[in-house]
């Protein structure tokens, strides 16, 4: 798939991500603080639904950043989900 006619598959294009992969691997090996909840996916690391929302497209779906990304995001969205509450408003 491609974006703009940009994809992983043009080496120099990769070569430029590359920066953005290894910020998000890096930034990925740090613990989040805290309870994960719905908040704090909007609250703080908004660079991660930034940079990581249009990877998958690009075709980096199956870089590690990116799948611990979209799984953390997963696992807030399921454990807001199963208190049953519908308040979904933003701090």
């Amino acid at each position: 798939m491609r974006i703009l006619g940009l994809s992983r598959e043009i080496p120099e294009f990769h070569r430029y991500m590359q920066f953005i992969l290894d910020f998000l691997n890096d930034h990925g090996k740090n613990p989040h603080q805290g309870e994960l909840t719905f908040d704090k996916m909007y609250a703080f690391r908004d660079y991660e639904t930034v940079l990581a929302c249009f990877l998958p497209l690009l075709g980096y779906k199956d870089e590690p950043a990116v799948q611990y990304i979209a799984e953390k995001r997963i696992s807030i969205l399921y454990n807001f989900a199963k208190q049953k509450r519908y308040d979904i408003k933003l701090k």
